[in-house]
């Protein structure tokens, strides 16, 4: 990845001399604003002291509807307004500068900077259940940070109520293909409930279904900042590994520190989706303030780089255990080749209904009896294997549970090969005969 060292060069030598030129062109966006919008602002005050005088304060009395209509014509008009007057500056801005710094940081990436994420792929995240009206966005960046697929755009989603909008999701939304297989859903989302409410809250959240049931995790870092739901509470723990968790916590940090105010992660179709909330717009550019400002061009660098490090930050390269392909092992390779080398290492050649694969041995069998010092007795139900230790379900007299295979205690424990037939429940593929 790119240092600041390096983009200061880059800076002086390539963008400087744009920037300008930009300038000049900023200056004259920024007077004939104010030439426009200041007597636009005096004539929509007039006429509203006029309105009120005529009518007393009917207007305001006004059922909801009116006096919104009315309020959004007039911010309505004038932002038409301005919008058309700094609309070729903002697009020089793109094309010049921040199409420059994506090239600098990484040129096989694509920038467009009138696209967007598709609002059908916004919706497949299923982090958001409101329905959405109105659906904008620009500054879509699409490519590949070593073996994962990635692109993002800034995003602004709203729901409509007589005639009123809602924000839904206004900010950065990332898409990568995560490192591991799976066929459930798992959400994150910020954990208010809990955090205002303590033992109250958490309940409340166990009766919230509208992403699946809540998920309890034994980490209590992430705990207190991530309310998890999921359709499969195993498929939950193979995705959100320790070392996962401590990953995400560290990211929700770091997003803090950028600008971000919330944080939102769903895990649906193999893919990771990350919504960060932002009150700020990522790659526009100043109107009414200088451009000149290196420290103000270093800022849109530094954005590239914390969302192109989400790779880095959550380990998504790594590649151990996932995407392991099936009997369509040879399409999938071919849609990954580039420049007539393959992106991924293929497998050794197998016979159909042999894993190409050694698996690792779980520490009990389906259906064994095992004991917990604190639960009492109970049967496995299945063990998955997350990060470097096992997590094994347990059906206790007290309900199931799923506990680190280290606080277990077993009758006779034997070395148990997990079969091809658990192997979608465990969450690992597994090659499917004809």
């Amino acid at each position: 990845m790119r240092t600041r060292a390096e983009f200061d060069e880059f800076y002086e030598q390539n963008l400087l001399p744009h920037l300008k030129e930009l300038e000049v062109e900023r200056i004259k966006c920024a007077r004939k604003a104010y030439l426009y919008l200041i007597p636009y602002s005096i004539f929509c005050l007039l006429l509203t002291v006029t309105l009120v005088k005529n009518i007393g304060f009917a207007l305001f009395d006004a059922p909801g509807e009116i006096c919104g209509s009315y309020i959004a014509l007039i911010f309505g008009i004038g932002y038409a307004i301005y919008y058309a007057i700094i609309k070729s500056y903002v697009s020089d801005f793109k094309e010049y500068i921040i199409t420059g710094i994506v090239g600098f940081v990484d040129d096989t990436l694509k920038y467009q900077k009138d696209g967007k994420i598709k609002r059908k792929e916004f919706r497949k995240c299923k982090i958001f259940k409101m329905g959405v009206d109105t659906y904008s966005g620009d500054d879509r960046v699409v490519g590949k940070i070593g073996s994962t697929k990635i692109r993002f755009s800034e995003i602004h989603a709203e729901y409509t109520t007589n005639d009123t909008s809602h924000t839904i999701f206004k900010g950065l939304f990332f898409v990568a293909d995560f490192n591991k297989d799976f066929q459930g859903r798992t959400f994150l989302l910020p954990d208010r409930a809990e955090a205002a409410l303590g033992w109250i809250g958490t309940k409340l959240q166990s009766l919230n279904k509208a992403h699946g049931d809540l998920v309890k995790l034994e980490d209590p870092v992430f705990e207190r900042l991530f309310a998890v739901y999921g359709s499969d509470q195993i498929e939950a723990r193979y995705i959100l590994t320790p070392s996962l968790m401590e990953r995400v916590v560290n990211f929700k940090r770091k997003s803090l520190g950028a600008g971000a105010r919330e944080l939102h992660m769903s895990f649906v179709d193999s893919n990771v989706y990350i919504a960060l909330s932002y009150s700020r717009n990522l790659f526009e550019p100043s109107v009414f303030k200088t451009i000149l400002d290196p420290q103000d061009i270093r800022q849109y660098f530094d954005d590239l780089i914390f969302v192109l490090g989400i790779v880095e930050d959550l380990n998504l390269n790594l590649r151990i255990w996932s995407k392991m392909p099936t009997q369509a092992v040879d399409d999938d390779l071919e849609s990954q080749v580039e420049g007539g080398e393959s992106a991924v290492d293929p497998l050794p050649a197998s016979k159909p209904g042999v894993l190409p694969y050694a698996l690792p041995v779980a520490p009990f069998a389906i259906g064994e009896g095992v004991s917990h010092a604190a639960h009492g007795s109970g049967t496995v139900l299945a063990c998955v294997m997350t990060g470097q230790q096992w997590a094994v379900r347990v059906d206790f007299s007290t309900g199931e549970r799923s506990v680190q295979s280290r606080f277990l205690k077993g009758g006779e424990r034997k070395a148990h090969l997990i079969s091809r037939e658990m192997q979608v429940e465990y969450g690992r593929p597994y090659w499917k005969k004809d």
